[in-house]
């Protein structure tokens, strides 16, 4: 956030805690920020928070159960001080394939592969224009899995796959179409 403030987020299997600290001196102390976690969350993972401006931002939260993984997007609009959860999306997300461009504006993609033969079947882009409270999806086949994400506009952005294959969308993310490069 700034030269005095910043975060450290990560993984851990402890029950009921997610790994997030913070700073307000640049590093000398540090101190575990609580946020509200679903009854019996296990395995945890937070990926660093994202600030749009002083006081809001979005710290995308992966929680696995037995009924599969979910993405909670958490919210806060005091600089981080407290933090509210958003509808969880049920996905197999990874941090590369979460992006927001502001507070209102986001992307979670979940890729879907065959159990028995784990051949990838499709890649879903569940997209937000609230800041996560409603999510839209869209099923699309690439080539493969969607490893990574990046918009740089509300229409505009881009996919790798894991074949290392780029795909652009100018719909939000609705379709998307294989870029070939231009050899000269």
């Amino acid at each position: 956030m700034n030269t005095t403030t910043g975060w450290i987020t990560g993984f851990t299997a402890a029950d009921n805690f997610a790994w997030l600290y913070l700073t307000h001196d640049g590093g000398t102390m540090w101190q575990h920020q609580a946020i509200p976690l679903p009854a019996n969350a296990v395995q945890v993972s937070t990926i660093p928070p994202v600030f749009f401006n002083a006081t809001n931002g979005v710290l995308p939260v992966i929680i696995p159960s037995l009924e599969g993984q979910t993405v909670n997007i958490y919210v806060t609009h005091d600089g981080g001080t407290s933090w509210s959860t958003t509808s969880p999306v049920p996905t197999s997300a990874t941090a590369g394939t979460i992006e927001f461009i502001d507070a209102m504006h986001g992307w979670i993609v979940s890729n879907t592969c065959d159990v028995k033969s784990n051949q990838y079947i499709n890649s879903t882009v569940y997209s937000t224009s609230d800041g996560g409270e409603h999510w839209t999806h869209h099923n699309v086949k690439l080539s493969t899995d969607i490893t990574m994400l990046d918009f740089a506009s509300l229409t505009q952005g881009w996919a790798i796959d894991s074949l290392q294959f780029l795909y652009q969308t100018s719909d939000s993310g609705q379709t998307w179409t294989k870029v070939t490069p231009t050899v000269t």
